[in-house]
Parts: C-alpha cells; structure tokens; sequence
C-alpha cells in the first residue's frame, strides 16, 4: 500500500513539475528551458518549411495562362483571320492568334496576368484596344465597327430594306466600345448628307419632347447630329428641340449672317461672335478656319478654331446655300481645350 502510496505522489509530482514548466513556457517564454526551447524551435522551422513547400507545389490555373475569346462585327457576324494581340501595360507584346471561321481565338502567356490589353486591326474596320481583361477561362466578346467611309456609306444607301440598313448604321450611329478613329468624319459626309438625312430622319420623327428632356440613347443623338449637319428646314423643330436638350451644344446666329460668297458669310459671322465674345477690334484671337463644301456646292461644314493664351475652343458652322445666298444655320461647339 505504501509503495502505490509513493508511486502516486511521485507522479503528482512530476505532473506537477511539467504544469509549474509549462506555465513558466507561457509566461516567460525568453526563460524557458533550452531542452524545450530546441524543440519549440525546430517546430516552427519545420512548419516554414512545410508552408513554403505548399505553397510552391499549388499549380497555377491553366485559365490564367491563356485568354481567349471571340471577334465580332457589330452585326454579330463572327470575324474569321482576324490576328488579336495580347500585351501588357507597358504595350509589350504577350503573344498573338488568328481567329478561326466561328472568330474564335486563344493566345497563350509566357506567364500568369491579372491585366491584359487585347489589340485588333483589320481591313475595313475601326481599330480595337482595351485594357482590363483577365485570363479567368472566360470567353472575351470583342465587336469591331466598320470604318466611315465612302465605301461604306454607298453600300449603307444601297440597302433597301429598313431593318437591314438600321443594322448596317450601327457602324455610324454607335460605334462600338474600344474601337478608335473618328466616328462621323464631316468630310466623308458630306457629299452623301441630303441621302443619308432622308433615310435617317424616320429614327427620330416625332420625337421632339424627348429630344428636350435628354431622354433619348446615343443612337437618336449621332442622328441629330447628322441632321444637324444637313440643317434642313424641315427638320427645324427637331433640331431645335435637340438644342435645347443639349444646352451650349448648338445654336443658331443671334443675327443673320448671310453673303453672296462663301467667305463673306463666315466674316459676318466671325465679327459677330468676337463681338458677343466682348473682343475689341485689333485684339482678336488666333483663328484658324477649315472650309469644307458639297460636289453640288450647295452646304458647307467650315470649322473655326479659336485659340486663347491658356485655353481654346473648336466650332462648327453649318451654311447652306440658297437663292444665291450662303446663310449660316447652326454653330456647333466640337471641343473646348485648356492649357497650351
């Protein structure tokens, strides 16, 4: 009995020594004993090692080292041979592919990116460049726009069917998202306005109230931007309703500004704005002036710029050519710019 006694005791005691060491551990943990120190230590560097080994043994995702996608037209016709270039922030090329007969592509990276910047050029079309994709497994939906041009604007006025051309004016109207380059060149325009008016006009007859309140898409407003350039009387009440809508925007001489010549109604014009603008004679502003005018020479689009010391400004003036007369409709503000 007395040996189970002392058996006992002894190993309350050591219990009790291990408990008082492992208390000391928590408490003052610089002070424990180099024995359990060691051990501690060899714990910890092994967990290290163990982490890291993880770490580096977990695979990159086969998403992440390519991006793939698909080419479109702005139709939704899939665009076949089309090369897509990947690159990096910096404009460094990644790696490129030909899109297939569906206009499906997949470009493989020399290594993982959380960036991409997608480029495409073909014939024909707007120029493609946005930053922003991310090699996810996700397809990419890329829509390249047809490029204004005379070529174009045939074939658009050769389609008979409404619906046809409403699709095919996309490319005009609403270009697509990416795509670079001037989207309605007054210069391509022109000759073909009197048509192209006349087929876009129906898009927003009637449309007067929300025209005022600002309520229409992009769509109705690259219309009335065209037909502002044609300026015809009959669609006054449109256009005048878009002025308002678009305040500052657009509007109509204060005075009539009217010649026999094409210059003389653009001098009438130039003295009556440096006049509203509080210029005094001989202090005028830099102005440089860019004619444009129809085959039939019967409307002109002249673009006025008007340069200050810290700031300018580029105007457009729409004149139309009637009984002999040049008369300046409309005045459209293009682009207000600050600094040198």
């Amino acid at each position: 009995m007395m040996d189970t006694y002392n058996k006992v005791a002894r190993t309350g005691k050591s219990l009790a020594i291990r408990n008082h060491m492992a208390l000391q551990v928590v408490r003052y943990p610089f002070h424990m004993p180099s024995v359990l120190f060691s051990a501690v230590r060899r714990y910890v560097i092994a967990l290290f090692f163990l982490s890291a080994a993880t770490a580096k043994a977990d695979p990159v995702p086969e998403s992440a080292k390519r991006i793939r996608g698909q080419v479109t037209s702005l139709q939704g016709a899939p665009m076949a041979g089309v090369e897509v270039r990947a690159q990096d922030g910096g404009s460094q090329l990644l790696g490129s592919s030909k899109t297939d007969a569906q206009g499906m592509f997949q470009i493989p990276l020399p290594q993982p990116a959380s960036d991409v910047t997608l480029v495409v050029e073909a014939s024909g079309y707007r120029r493609f460049a946005r930053s922003g994709f991310v090699p996810d497994g996700q397809s990419k939906s890329i829509q390249l726009g047809r490029t204004i041009d005379a070529h174009y604007l045939s074939s658009l006025l050769k389609e008979t069917d409404p619906n046809r051309f409403h699709a095919q004016a996309a490319d005009l109207l609403n270009p697509a998202p990416g795509t670079t380059g001037e989207g309605r060149p007054q210069e391509i325009l022109l000759p073909f306005l009197t048509p192209l008016c006349a087929r876009l006009r129906p898009l927003v007859s009637g449309k007067e109230s929300q025209l005022k309140e600002r309520t229409l898409a992009a769509e109705p407003s690259a219309v009335m931007q065209i037909l502002a350039y044609c300026s015809e009387p009959v669609d006054d009440s449109l256009i005048d309703a878009w002025r308002t809508g678009s305040g500052s925007f657009a509007a109509r001489p204060k005075i009539p500004c009217q010649s026999e010549t094409l210059d003389g109604a653009i001098q009438k014009w130039q003295a009556l704005h440096l006049q509203n603008e509080g210029i005094r004679p001989g202090a005028e502003p830099p102005m440089q002036i860019r004619k444009q005018t129809s085959p039939s020479n019967d409307r002109a689009l002249v673009s006025v710029s008007v340069e200050y010391a810290h700031w300018g400004y580029r105007n457009t003036l729409v004149l139309v050519r009637k009984k002999n007369l040049w008369v300046v409709r409309l005045v459209l503000s293009d682009e207000i710019w600050h600094g040198t």
